[in-house]
């Protein structure tokens, strides 16, 4: 939670922050000492549909040239059309697959996501079999909301309206037990 709480705090701190502060910013935490049961750390947005092509374009001149949005596996579209889209998401190398995944077509994920935005709080999904894990390990995402900064937050109506995000954590239960 102090490692998210201080990814939030650095987009409140900044006028924005791209594909390499988050980078330099994740490698900081040193992952593997400090935070060991921590797999990666991340940036979700959410993204209305209208806005798609023109988030994709930023996105790519931020230096992800290939990013796609998709679905998890055997998973089904949202009811609306907003996206929430892993975007940033450290140590890269292992979680490559995870960048352009829509976290909105996965139940558990979504609804702790939209938890944790509308009470300000930290929110864990439930725990979901690994989708992406070759050993096929359970695990679980903490997230905690960003807000823009200076917006009222006092209401679920002000936070809906403030927020920007999440940023979270992706965890193996075995792994962060052990």
């Amino acid at each position: 939670v102090e490692a998210l709480h201080g990814g939030a705090s650095y987009f409140a701190a900044t006028k924005g922050v791209s594909r390499d502060d988050w980078r330099v910013y994740a490698e900081s935490l040193r992952l593997g000492t400090r935070y060991p049961g921590i797999n990666g750390i991340g940036v979700i947005y959410p993204v209305p549909a209208e806005e798609t092509d023109s988030w994709l374009a930023r996105m790519r001149a931020d230096g992800a040239p290939d990013l796609t949005i998709r679905p998890f596996p055997a998973t089904t579209g949202p009811a609306d059309d907003v996206k929430y889209v892993i975007t940033y998401c450290e140590p890269l190398e292992r979680n490559r697959v995870s960048v352009g995944r829509n976290i909105a077509t996965e139940p558990s994920r979504r609804v702790a996501a939209e938890v944790a935005r509308d009470t300000g709080e930290p929110h864990m999904n439930r725990r979901i079999p690994g989708s992406r894990d070759a050993q096929r390990r359970s695990g679980f995402l903490l997230y905690v909301p960003l807000y823009r900064k200076g917006a009222p937050i006092a209401t679920v109506a002000e936070r809906r309206a403030a927020h920007l995000g999440w940023v979270y954590a992706q965890f193996f239960a075995d792994n962060f037990l052990e």
